[in-house]
């Protein structure tokens, strides 16, 4: 079968920019977030892998949770949440929610690249498979991984995996700051995991107590200035937790602020 001819209202761009300094470099503009969710889709049926689960992703599908497009986009994840729920609105998606991960459908995927179906796309030799589009796509983001024991947090590549305590904790302090300056130039969220990781691991620290102090120094003026990254929150964590004065004690929880963040983020 020919190759079906473009027209002319439609041009090609090469995936690897998805990739690239110049695509990821800074914030995502609401357009950029569009065109990237086309990018990311699968364009063909297939399947993948995410902690030994498969998950089958249909040609105009991709399958990122909320918290790894924020990190790529450099938004916070409400805003993620929102702008979804609003292209959910306008029906240009429709989300549905697995157990490991969120599928996301782009409606009228077709129309949307010109009428090309998936027999008129020249296989890629370097992306034959849906699992291989998939890894090339979220190379910058997020690792596959298949992992029989939850208490691993990390895959083959040495990086903590999307839903362990290390990279929630530390995407929530980049969260927090972002909520204050959405320009703050987008950290190494496995570099600062790996803070996490020594927190829990050697400091003895509990999630739960990470999450509360991250909250809490975050609203705070002096230390919201302070506790930048998960390397200054480990150094000063003993004194934000005695200045806090016990992460559940009376002082805390009589601060709106405190009160108003962790109604967003949770305990």
């Amino acid at each position: 079968m020919p190759k079906k001819k473009i027209e002319p209202d439609f041009f090609a761009v090469n995936r690897s920019l998805l990739n690239s300094d110049r695509w990821l470099a800074e914030p995502f503009t609401r357009g950029q977030a569009w065109v990237d969710l086309f990018g990311l889709a699968q364009y063909r049926d297939g399947e993948f892998r995410v902690r030994g689960i498969v998950i089958d992703v249909k040609r105009g599908q991709l399958a990122y949770s909320q918290l790894t497009l924020a990190s790529r986009w450099k938004w916070s994840r409400n805003k993620v949440r929102r702008y979804l729920k609003e292209l959910e609105k306008r029906k240009d998606i429709e989300q549905q929610n697995t157990e490991v991960t969120t599928v996301i459908t782009i409606l009228r995927y077709d129309h949307w690249q010109g009428g090309c179906d998936a027999s008129d796309v020249v296989n890629d030799t370097t992306s034959d498979t849906t699992e291989g589009q998939q890894k090339d796509n979220r190379k910058t983001t997020e690792g596959t991984h298949n992992k029989k024991d939850k208490k691993e947090k990390k895959d083959k590549n040495n990086t903590f995996v999307e839903d362990s305590h290390e990279f929630q904790l530390a995407s929530l302090l980049f969260e927090c700051i972002l909520e204050r300056k959405p320009d703050y130039k987008q950290p190494n969220i496995q570099t600062w995991a790996k803070e996490v990781d020594l927190m829990m691991r050697v400091d003895k620290r509990r999630p739960d107590v990470i999450r509360n102090v991250i909250i809490w120094c975050q609203q705070e003026s002096f230390w919201q200035g302070v506790i930048l990254s998960t390397n200054s929150l480990r150094k000063s964590f003993d004194k934000l937790e005695m200045k806090m004065g016990g992460v559940t004690g009376d002082e805390a929880k009589k601060n709106q602020a405190y009160d108003n963040l962790m109604e967003k983020y949770g305990t």
